[in-house]
């Protein structure tokens, strides 16, 4: 079984990289070195809204997850029980193991 803190580490990599790329294609660009000074602050800063208001599971938090999924909880229960948004934990949990 993964320790949930490197699946956390893992999958945050692999989400972020999907979101990027997502943003390379969305501007029509396959590097932001293609953009003007201008336009390459508009394209960090979207992507540091965009990414950053999805909720993070402070670190704290991953042993606590970690120990309720041991204990057989549900990802609906967990999210309920600490107060997260259930679709990120859903997508942080779906490649748990």
């Amino acid at each position: 079984m993964k320790n949930f803190k490197s699946f956390m580490l893992e999958g945050s990599k692999e989400e972020y990289k999907k979101f990027f790329d997502g943003k390379l294609a969305k501007w029509k660009i396959k590097s932001p070195s293609e953009l003007s000074d201008a336009d390459k602050k508009k394209f960090f800063d979207e992507i540091e809204k965009e990414w950053t208001k999805d909720e993070e599971i402070e670190e704290g938090k991953m042993s606590e997850i970690d120990a309720m999924l041991q204990d057989g909880m549900t990802a609906e229960q967990i999210a309920k029980k600490l107060k997260l948004d259930l679709k990120a934990l859903k997508q942080l949990l779906k490649n748990y193991k």
